[in-house]
């Protein structure tokens, strides 16, 4: 989760959970304000949980990931990590815990243990504030 420079708001983390669909443990690693090795895509699957609201807000803040990377961030602080078992779910409730201010970011990397294939999704819970 990235909070752009220009977003006029602050970010929340709330929760994150990471599910591992693969046979071998990874390792999922907690950074803040790092700088991020990639461009990344933007995710296509973003919802605010009350979809009573019309028109439905937009999020301010950016969410990218990245499918594969041998890179890894710089700068920031890698604050923990949670290994991830095969065919489970982690969850870690931040319950707001973290606020970014423009520029900040909230990211998870995923790296593997050993040298077979891993599949994995993240979900993460926010929100925003106005400056």
């Amino acid at each position: 989760m990235i909070n752009p420079s220009d977003s006029g708001v602050k970010l929340f983390a709330n929760v994150f959970t990471v599910t591992n669909f693969s046979a071998e443990p990874f390792t999922a690693r907690i950074w803040l304000n790092a700088n991020l090795p990639t461009i990344g895509k933007m995710a296509t699957k973003v919802s605010p949980s009350n979809t009573s609201i019309q028109p439905l807000p937009q999020p301010k803040i950016n969410l990218k990931y990245e499918e594969s990377t041998t890179l890894f961030p710089t700068g920031g602080v890698n604050v923990f990590n949670r290994e991830v078992p095969p065919f489970s779910t982690i969850v870690g409730e931040e319950d707001g815990k973290y606020i970014f201010s423009p520029g900040g970011s909230f990211a998870l990397f995923l790296e593997k243990t050993s040298s077979g294939l891993t599949t994995a999704r993240i979900a993460f819970g926010w929100w925003e504030e106005k400056l």
